[in-house]
């Protein structure tokens, strides 16, 4: 039997190298993943800005084309808007909201202080922790956010709606 018949078995060096892509695995889907929720979020928002265009053309046209701007005290429209008001609020706060230290540079920095053996320094292991946790929780203020820009969406809607059959009746 040669040498070159021979299967290697697996030793130290093979362990540390599959440990070793198990850890550079889990570092990148732990900072795509997060990235990936956030930018789901903004685009979520993005189109609810979208979609508020639209509602407030047609706030637009009831009051320019119907009387119900004459039948209305002038003080009873600001509760009209306000739901349309806080979908853009809301929406561009989820915009808005960006994490302190998300950028590659500070992500590199993190990584090269590692010194390459398996187990990382307690001070990077914190380090890493701590920017786990601030992207978590920027992505759970974008996520309420969003919720109150989608609940502010479905009251704009709604009042869309009551105003759109408010015209209708008084046209007929």
């Amino acid at each position: 039997m040669t040498v070159a018949t021979l299967e290697p078995i697996p030793g130290t060096a093979d362990t540390y190298k599959a440990t070793e892509t198990f850890i550079q695995h889990w570092t990148k889907a732990r900072i795509d993943e997060p990235r990936e929720i956030m930018a789901r979020y903004d685009d979520a928002s993005r189109q609810l800005i979208a979609v508020s265009g639209l509602l407030q053309g047609v706030y637009l046209a009831v009051f320019s084309f119907g009387n119900l701007k004459d039948s209305l005290p002038k003080v009873a429209l600001i509760p009209l808007f306000l739901p349309l008001l806080s979908v853009v609020l809301c929406s561009a706060t989820v915009l808005c909201s960006v994490p302190r230290d998300f950028n590659v540079h500070r992500i590199f920095q993190l990584l090269r202080s590692g010194d390459g053996a398996l187990n990382v320094p307690d001070v990077i292991s914190g380090s890493i922790k701590e920017w786990c946790e601030d992207i978590d929780a920027i992505a759970g203020k974008k996520r309420r956010w969003l919720h109150l820009a989608n609940l502010s969406f479905i009251a704009a809607t709604a009042v869309t709606v009551i105003l759109l059959a408010t015209l209708g009746m008084s046209r007929t």
